[in-house]
């Protein structure tokens, strides 16, 4: 993920537009712009580019499509593993 791929503070993306993220009359959370802060620093942005790997997504950048591709992978590896050891048990 290259620096130029972070929203700014105040930015929505297109994925993110009409979500929890926003209040009820439109508006943005106060902690919000830290939080998107945080996505953009170097440590993070090392991390996001690790996960977006791991679930075949190199290169995007909105961090919020990742962790949601990463969640469900997490969700289809569960429900697999327990599939699995279900079928041991019989």
């Amino acid at each position: 993920m290259a620096g130029g791929d972070c929203l700014a503070a105040g930015e929505v993306s297109k994925s993110d537009e009409g979500s929890e993220f926003q209040t009820w009359d439109g508006g943005r959370r106060p902690d919000e712009d830290e939080e998107a802060a945080a996505f953009c620093e170097e440590g993070v942005r090392k991390k996001m580019g690790v996960l977006a790997r791991m679930v075949g997504m190199e290169g995007c950048g909105q961090p919020g499509v990742v962790l949601t591709e990463v969640v469900r992978v997490l969700k289809e590896l569960d429900g697999r593993a327990r599939g699995v050891r279900g079928s041991r048990k019989s």
